[in-house]
């Protein structure tokens, strides 16, 4: 499949995407295990994405011209109903080349809205959590183009994996449940190379009795989610009899409501005769298969072959978590801690018998999600810095950067630094950043941070219960329900929240972006807090709470409990 098409951004801007003139993303098909098709009615289902076939769409930079009519527009609506103004863009094509079978209910055409939706992020620099474009893929297709469609398609393509999903509330974050990929067993899929359905003209009929409150429908549909429950135990206990059984049942109780067409009877009826079990991978034209022995699988896909229908075996995987990119911001005076200061840089003073910086370098580097580490300090001190590089052994490569500071006078500030590690960084996309003061001392659980990171799309922040409210001596932040950073404000006066931000912030690939936008406009580039706290109101920012030890060295007295606790 091609498609092409271009946005017009009307005129010239600032450049806020220096010298990236292409952008791409990617989206996988999907296979519904279970539950199909009650989440257009608030059942529940299981499904997985798998590699081997995908969308891949290309944002290039060229003349203006109009995206085609169809999903791309669509698309391209709900992201600006959802962001609003957008800043000013350059021109682009769209290029997209699929290797999913086409309408045989592998989820193609919202594959290709899940990935122009993660192409358009990174184009325009803004971020979207999994749930949210989950929920704007079935908007473009339900709100705009009039498709009749459900959730489950666009909720597994945006978290990718094994999952669990509950229907009653789809776009709640706790709904969608990822499950450990090991817990498939070995499927096949067979399709029908001939078919070109529609899915939503199969569900529509279905849907009005639904709504005119057709008993039938409603009796059929309330049997999907006990069956799945009934499936999610059978995963776990790798009964694969059970899970056998309940495919079986999905695919009987969608037949009482759906008309089956010979070719689609034909798939299911050939599996279910060697003793495999078959369902519909979503609306019909292909079906997944669950052998008895998955030594079975191999002749009974060539026996679909062998029909004229076309095979597959699905391979499964959890989404890689994105590597990271530390940058260690370590060029400050530390004036409130002289005289040990005016000799020795604040992250090179020692705890326990290591320097600081050594301490954060190799808590990092333990966990393989790092790839490089970069460490921004002043003139002053350069020469230490070298020796402590040339004195330290991780298995990553560490860049130093001198920021030219000679005292605290001529000092750049934390954010220039940050926008100096950043635009010395080797780009590499997709990735993210963890953005980490030189002077903290922890021993909290490192990979659970990236890993809550990594599973979401929101920045990420560090927060600590400081247990007492005092004006002015720490940053605070104030967290809603749904764990969102509502407000972070630098030491206020009239302090309502004891939750304070410590200088370790998870950050998105755009982060770069967005470091020039809030400079650009004039932002306080001093402390990191008042970026974080511009940040919070630019796009939802999540608030992390730990448990384990943390101390801020910025006095003699906090430096004497570091050295207390961990010497």
């Amino acid at each position: 499949m091609q498609q092409q098409g271009t946005f017009n951004r009307g005129h010239k801007t600032t450049n806020l995407r220096a010298a990236m003139l292409v952008v791409k993303a990617i989206a996988l098909p999907r296979a519904s295990l279970l539950g199909n098709p009650s989440d257009l009615y608030g059942g529940a289902g299981v499904a997985f994405t798998f590699t081997g076939h995908r969308v891949e769409l290309s944002l290039c930079e060229c003349a203006a011209r109009a995206l085609p009519p169809g999903l791309l527009t669509a698309t391209w609506q709900v992201f600006v109903a959802h962001f609003g103004e957008l800043p000013e863009r350059p021109n682009f094509a769209v290029i997209v080349k699929s290797s999913i079978p086409r309408q045989v209910g592998l989820a193609g055409s919202s594959a290709l809205v899940i990935a122009f939706l993660r192409a358009l992020c990174s184009w325009y620099e803004r971020s979207l959590d999994v749930t949210t474009l989950a929920k704007l893929a079935l908007a473009a297709e339900v709100d705009v183009l009039g498709i009749r469609a459900g959730p489950m398609d666009r909720l597994a393509q945006a978290h990718e994996g094994l999952l669990h999903m509950d229907f009653a509330v789809p776009f709640d974050p706790q709904s969608t449940t990822r499950l450990p990929t090991a817990l498939l067993p070995v499927l096949g899929i067979a399709y029908d190379p001939k078919s070109f359905k529609s899915s939503g003209r199969v569900h529509q009929p279905v849907y009005q009795r639904w709504l005119d409150g057709d008993p039938t429908v409603r009796s059929v549909i309330a049997e999907y989610r006990p069956l799945v429950l009934a499936g999610m135990t059978a995963l776990r206990e790798r009964d694969g009899a059970e899970l056998q059984r309940l495919m079986n049942q999905n695919f009987d109780l969608r037949a009482r409501l759906f008309a089956i067409n010979e070719r689609d009877r034909a798939m299911i009826d050939l599996g279910r005769a060697r003793g495999a079990a078959t369902k519909f991978c979503g609306s019909g034209g292909a079906v997944l298969v669950l052998p008895r022995e998955p030594s079975d699988l191999p002749a009974i896909l060539r026996e679909y072959e062998a029909l004229g229908f076309r095979t597959l075996v699905p391979e499964c995987r959890a989404p890689s978590r994105q590597k990271l990119h530390l940058v260690v911001l370590a060029a400050g005076f530390a004036t409130r801690l002289y005289p040990l200061t005016k000799t020795c840089s604040k992250p090179l003073l020692e705890v326990g018998g290591l320097p600081l910086l050594t301490r954060i370098a190799r808590q990092f580097a333990a966990t393989s999600q790092v790839r490089a580490i970069t460490v921004v300090h002043n003139a002053k001190f350069a020469a230490d810095y070298v020796r402590w590089r040339a004195s330290i052994s991780v298995d990553l490569p560490i860049k130093l950067l001198n920021n030219g500071a000679t005292e605290d006078a001529n000092g750049r500030g934390a954010i220039r630094d940050l926008q100096l590690a950043l635009a010395s960084a080797a780009s590499n996309v997709g990735e993210g950043y963890i953005v980490a003061g030189g002077d903290n001392v922890f021993d909290f659980d490192v990979d659970k941070l990236i890993e809550q990171f990594s599973s979401g799309e929101w920045p990420q922040i560090v927060l600590r219960d400081v247990g007492e409210m005092i004006p002015g001596r720490y940053s605070e932040a104030v967290v809603d329900d749904d764990g969102r950073v509502t407000a972070l404000r630098e030491k206020p006066a009239d302090v309502c929240s004891p939750l304070s931000a410590i200088c370790l912030y998870f950050l998105p690939h755009n982060l770069p972006a967005l470091v020039d936008r809030y400079l650009a406009t004039g932002g306080n580039s001093d402390a990191p807090g008042h970026f974080i706290a511009w940040l919070c109101q630019q796009q939802p920012v999540r608030g992390v709470r730990f448990a384990g030890r943390w101390f801020d060295i910025g006095s003699v007295a906090t430096l004497a409990a570091a050295r207390a606790a961990l010497g």
